[in-house]
């Protein structure tokens, strides 16, 4: 199955406030005495990323379809430009919940929430 990458057309996401949270890919366990053990979990990990980008009306109707019906309601996977290790590429992303949409201005919409992505290393 093909993953479905982000509109063409669509702006990508803006660097301003661009947030990056690795999920800790260890346990700690504390021991009764002397220093606590840490293991590694996994080696391929979540990271939570704060994007946020502006659209015009057509960019919104075209975004809106696109969390719509190709990836079922902001549920699938989807690849999308975004900066992180390694420079700016395509990433692997799902959004954690649907993100949050403000009208700025007549047809002009600001689109901001939480994705997930892979680590890539």
């Amino acid at each position: 199955m093909t993953i479905p990458t982000w509109p063409l057309g669509l702006p990508y996401p803006l660097q301003d406030g661009f947030q990056r949270q690795p999920k800790a890919p260890f346990v700690r366990t504390e021991m009764d005495g002397g220093m606590a053990r840490t293991r590694r979990r996994f080696r391929v990990f979540p990271i939570t990323v704060s994007i946020s980008f502006f659209l015009n009306r057509d960019e919104y109707d075209v975004f809106i379809g696109f969390c719509r019906d190709t990836i079922h309601g902001y549920s699938d996977w989807f690849m999308v430009t975004i900066d992180g290790p390694g420079g700016v590429g395509q990433k692997r992303a799902r959004w954690l919940e649907p993100p949050g949409e403000t009208k700025v201005g007549e047809g002009h919409w600001r689109i901001s929430g939480q994705i997930e992505t892979m680590s890539n290393f």
